[in-house]
């Protein structure tokens, strides 16, 4: 079976053709009957499998009926749970779907279980797409963690995410504990949350890290996150300039122009792997 790796930002994937046939055959000679949350949890396993932060499985429009669509996607976390959308695999798998058309194009649209996704495919690499409407569910909450009152904001950019204002450098030895007990607090529901921390630069700028639910740990990069972390800042700084979010793997510009944010940043290749069956 052969999957690409892709990376956005330092958030990386593999994708799995499975439009076709022979994807399809490929797909049930190698994953054996198995449950795909296991199969995907053995893939993106750093030391038991390939190793990556989700599994994009590439599918026909058929599923949906809907014409407008280049292809459905089915998307999971490297512990195998279902996540509605991923910004930056979002970026990643529309720049690795206009480079298999014979004649490129700038314009990807796919369905997700956010409904459908736009992007665009720009030079170099670089990729911008149309993320989810936000929906903000509490614009002020309060929380005891650990000895300390916590103010944050919760809105859902795809997914959900618990935004955190933090001053001085990230700590992240002291932010785990607090992230680990929001991701499973009752206050955000049966699935938990996202936890994102922003650290304010400018009245355009943050830097931003996010746990990420479906990885449970801090990942380099997360698009919803950088979404949310900048929704807050606006909330704090209105205005209509692009805000930059500087993350661990990078850098990522969130405008919100328009009716959806738009999420803007590069993609690059890693590899071409041949997985084995087990």
């Amino acid at each position: 079976m052969k999957f690409i790796k892709m990376t956005g930002t330092g958030n990386d994937f593999l994708i799995a053709d499975l439009r076709s046939a022979e994807g399809q055959q490929q797909w049930a000679d190698f994953s054996q009957g198995r449950p795909l949350p296991q199969v995907a949890e053995q893939l993106c396993h750093r030391q038991q499998g390939v190793g990556a932060d989700g599994l994009v499985l590439i599918k026909t429009t058929g599923e949906t009926g809907d014409q407008e669509v280049h292809f459905t996607w089915d998307f999971y976390n490297s512990d195998g749970s279902h996540a509605e959308m991923c910004g930056n695999a979002a970026r990643c798998v529309s720049r690795w779907y206009a480079d298999q058309l014979s004649s490129p194009q700038e314009q990807v649209r796919f369905q997700t279980r956010a409904g459908v996704i736009r992007a665009k495919v720009h030079p170099e690499g670089y990729v911008s797409v149309e993320m989810s409407p936000l929906k903000v569910i509490k614009k002020q909450g309060q929380l005891t963690s650990h000895g300390q009152s916590l103010e944050y904001s919760f809105v859902n950019s795809g997914v959900p995410h618990v935004v955190l204002l933090t001053e001085g450098s990230f700590d992240f030895q002291k932010m785990k504990p607090v992230a680990e007990y929001l991701r499973n607090h009752p206050e955000f529901g049966p699935e938990g949350t996202n936890v994102t921390f922003v650290r304010e630069l400018s009245e355009d700028e943050v830097h931003g890290v996010s746990f990420e639910r479906g990885v449970e740990d801090f990942t380099l990069a997360c698009g919803t996150g950088a979404v949310a972390a900048a929704w807050a800042h606006r909330e704090r700084y209105p205005g209509s300039a692009p805000v930059q979010v500087h993350l661990p793997g990078g850098s990522l510009t969130v405008s919100f122009q328009a009716e959806r944010p738009i999420l803007y940043g590069p993609t690059r290749y890693v590899a071409e792997i041949r997985s084995l069956n087990p």
